[in-house]
């Protein structure tokens, strides 16, 4: 194979005209002549202008400083091709108010010229004006009453309503109130509470007293086996009246409980119609009053 080799000449060539690259002091490209050992002397190709002009461009420009120009922050998100659409608000969720609420307040309420609710105090306290009296009602006690007349009716009748639980609850007993539930399972089924033995000292209820929630069933199998240990051997007549009190309670709505302007009227209306019963099964008041008379006293009109 015949090698070639590169001999340099004195003489140089201009690579290109001012016009073509348009800048001073172009450096000149060396000419090389190319030859072999056979003796004969070829002139180098050259290499086309534009890929010398191209580069010698590309120095020019990288050696050249450039201004830094300061790039503004985008914005998070982009306003005018990006439109947030805000997600509809259910019913329940605007101040409060429920479905229920609104439907209510449609409707043609004669009672309110008998009462006027101005609101609640504490979570556990109704305000109503009514004639010349300002009323605070008790809503846990007040509930507590209608409920009990409600369910003392249902066990007359021997209609009393229970609901079976999804999972039944398993409540561990010490031993001797283990005992004492196994044997008054059939008093526990009287008040709505169907429970079996579930062994090692438990029972497992399977069905409780409908509006009695879930997590107070516990407390109430505690509170039932007390009253049964309290009252001895043998359980006096109105054991059940007693036993359908604590069910009641169960049932009823607590204190520190906010309740809508529906719950409230709907419970003082129930309240004003019980005919006379002024407490609770326990025994508490439902109403405070004040007269006007006694306001505008402590006023000093």
């Amino acid at each position: 194979m015949e090698q070639k080799l590169y001999v340099k000449e004195t003489s140089s060539i201009p690579i290109a005209s001012s016009k073509a690259v348009q800048a001073d002091n172009v450096p000149e490209e060396k000419n090389y002549t190319q030859t072999s050992f056979s003796g004969k002397t070829e002139p180098r190709k050259e290499e086309p202008i534009f890929n010398l002009v191209n580069e010698f461009t590309f120095m020019r420009e990288s050696s050249e400083e450039k201004p830094v120009v300061s790039k503004k922050p985008e914005p998070i998100f982009n306003t005018v091709t990006e439109k947030v659409t805000e997600k509809p608000v259910a019913t329940e969720e605007k101040a409060g108010i429920t479905k229920q609420d609104e439907e209510y307040f449609k409707e043609e309420k004669p009672f309110l010229e008998e009462f006027r609710v101005i609101g609640q105090v504490f979570s556990s306290y109704i305000l109503i004006e009514k004639g010349e009296e300002l009323l605070l009602l008790d809503q846990h006690a007040a509930h507590e009453r209608l409920n009990y007349e409600k369910i003392h009716g249902e066990y007359l009748k021997k209609e009393f309503h229970s609901q079976m639980l999804l999972m039944p609850k398993i409540i561990e007993l010490a031993p001797s109130d283990y005992r004492l539930a196994l044997d008054h399972l059939e008093l526990f089924s009287k008040v709505g509470i169907m429970a079996e033995d579930f062994q090692d000292n438990s029972i497992v209820v399977r069905e409780i007293p409908c509006e009695v929630k879930e997590k107070s069933i516990e407390k109430l199998v505690y509170e039932i086996l007390s009253e049964i240990r309290r009252s001895g051997k043998v359980l006096p007549d109105n054991f059940n009246q007693r036993l359908l009190f604590l069910v009641a309670c169960k049932m009823s709505v607590k204190a520190n409980t906010a309740l809508s302007l529906y719950q409230m009227e709907e419970l003082a209306k129930e309240a004003f119609s019980l005919n006379g019963k002024t407490t609770c099964p326990h025994g508490r008041p439902l109403f405070i009053a004040f007269s006007k008379t006694y306001i505008e006293t402590k006023f000093e009109r």
